[in-house]
Parts: C-alpha cells; structure tokens; sequence
C-alpha cells in the first residue's frame, strides 16, 4: 500500500510541476487528469503487489464478484473487482475534495512559484479548461 501510494504522489508531483505554467492557475481538466493517473497507477502497483502477496493463498483462487458482475480469477480479475470497489469511489471522492484540496495548497504553490501570487486564489472552472 505504502509504495504504490507512495510511487503515485511522486507521479502527481511530477505531473503537477510540468503542468505548471507561469502566471496561470491549473486547469480544472488538468488536475481531474492528475488526479486519474495517479489513481490508476496507485491501484494498479497496490493491486498487484497484493496479488503476489497473496497468490498462494485462499483469498485469490476465488472468482471475483463486485455488484452482480462477474470477473472470473487471477490478476486481471482481482484488479477490476477491486478497481470498481476502491478505485472508482476513491476517484469520486477525489473530484469532490480537488478544489478543497487546492485551495488548502494554493499558498504553497504561490510561495514555490508555481501559482500567480495574488490575493484569492479562486478554483479553476471548467471554462479555463
């Protein structure tokens, strides 16, 4: 869990800084895009790392099942049922929280240069996408 999220953050901070642009908030479009590539980076090493971790036990030589839909077994399987479980909600939760979350940050960004400096620092619409 801790390497995938881990290796994840440090894509979306790479992502982030060659996002950047002078004198220009981030476009809504371009933090939802940050936000779904690390998500699906995240699940994908946890998923797996999981998977191997636990390959030889019970747990994984079922068929996987998630809201009536079945998967079937092994790695992709594993990784779709927990991709519409986790990662899906974990996304919507995301989109609810960006703007928070910007907004929390935006200081730091100014102080690094990353974002204008100005008095409000306002949530990107999807206008300026």
């Amino acid at each position: 869990n801790i390497p995938g999220h881990g290796l994840a953050f440090l894509l979306a901070c790479a992502m982030a800084k060659a996002a950047a642009r002078r004198g220009r908030d981030y476009s809504l479009g371009t933090m939802i895009g940050i936000l779904a590539v690390t998500l699906v980076v995240s699940w994908t090493l946890f998923a797996t790392a999981t998977w191997f971790g636990l390959a030889g036990g019970g747990p994984m030589a079922r068929s996987f099942e998630r809201f009536g839909v079945q998967f079937g077994q092994g790695l992709l399987a594993w990784w779709l049922f927990g991709f519409i479980g986790v990662a899906i909600p974990s996304f919507i939760i995301g989109l609810i929280l960006l703007p928070l979350l910007y907004r929390a940050v935006a200081p730091a960004l100014v102080r690094y240069g990353m974002l204008p400096a100005r008095g409000d620092i306002t949530v990107p619409s999807s206008a300026s996408s």
